[in-house]
């Protein structure tokens, strides 16, 4: 905008390093927040081959909805649930 060459000022990118990491903080509900969208997000990337890591800070009524959806990452663990 303005003539002002954006990309001159932008620091470098480097190249991502490690898993895609997620945290999800706040009440586990589907509702309103869509919390029990997370098991099939975390599918999704999984078998698009994204080493990914997601952290689960919060509870509600979809918390044990959500546990049995990310049993299989908690497992493997891709996923931690931490209350």
């Amino acid at each position: 905008p303005y003539g002002v060459d954006t990309a001159a000022l932008a620091p470098p990118r480097s190249p991502h390093e490690g898993p895609l990491r997620i945290v999800w903080s706040g009440r586990l509900e589907h509702r309103q927040k869509r919390a029990g969208d997370l098991g099939a997000i975390c599918a999704r990337l999984d078998a698009l081959g994204v080493d990914v890591r997601l952290d689960v800070a919060g509870g509600g009524p979809e918390a044990e909805r959500l546990a049995s959806a990310l049993a299989p990452q908690v497992a493997a663990g891709r996923a931690r649930l931490l209350g």
